[in-house]
């Protein structure tokens, strides 16, 4: 993954009386900590959506999309 990559969102939570993101298509904007959740290496990814601003997510809730 990279910045300007176009991504679509397959997973993550969302906090109460947010809408669901899965299936969004947004662009990665920047990248933020890197850590590890269950073992598994991972980062932030920023993703900015053209009608839902920016919003965070761990790499593995990403798939790049290719075109």
């Amino acid at each position: 993954m990279n910045i300007n990559d176009k991504v679509r969102v397959i997973g993550g939570c969302n906090e109460v009386g947010q809408p669901s993101m899965v299936d969004k298509i947004g662009i990665i904007t920047s990248f933020g900590s890197q850590y590890t959740v269950n073992k598994i290496p991972t980062k932030e990814v920023y993703v900015t959506f053209k009608h839902f601003g920016t919003h965070i997510f761990n790499d593995y809730h990403l798939l790049n999309i290719i075109e």
